[in-house]
This record gives C-alpha cells, sequence and structure tokens, in this order.
C-alpha cells in the first residue's frame, strides 16, 4: 500500500489492527498488544507494528527484564561511589 497524505488523514497505514485486547505490553514501545490467532499459533502485535509469535514475545520480554535488572545493579553501583 502507498502511504500517503489521504492515509495519514485517516489514520489507515496499512497495518492490520484486528484481535482481541491480550493482558501485555509490547517489550519495544509498551504499547497493548492485541492477540490474534492464526493457523500457526497466537501472534501479538501493538498499534506501532511490533509483531511477536508467543516464543519471541517470551524472549522479548525476558531480555527487557534482564536489561533492566542491570540498569538497576549498575545505578546502585553507581550512587555507591
Amino acid at each position: 500500500m502507498l502511504y500517503t497524505i489521504a492515509n495519514m488523514i485517516s489514520g489507515d497505514d496499512g497495518r492490520d489492527r484486528s484481535g482481541q485486547p491480550s493482558s501485555f505490553a509490547c517489550p519495544k514501545c509498551h504499547g497493548a498488544l492485541l492477540e490474534r490467532k492464526t493457523p500457526d499459533g497466537i501472534l501479538f502485535r501493538c498499534r506501532t507494528g511490533h509483531e511477536y509469535s508467543l516464543d519471541s514475545l517470551e524472549t522479548a520480554v525476558r531480555a527487557a527484564v534482564d536489561q533492566s535488572l542491570w540498569i538497576a545493579i549498575r545505578s546502585l553501583e553507581e550512587s555507591r561511589c
């Protein structure tokens, strides 16, 4: 789909926003994820277009938690000095 001024005004960017709201947030942009069942399994997609399978969502969330913990540890260590 060609992205035009008309698309910007209407908000139609060609992304499929179908699905049920899930209880998860996007690990990249922290937006709400919609859950959609497909023949290949469950897909999660945010408004920005980040899309995850169940396995890739788990991996991304684990990586985000790990990164947050290391940031907290580093911050605590630096505040001791």
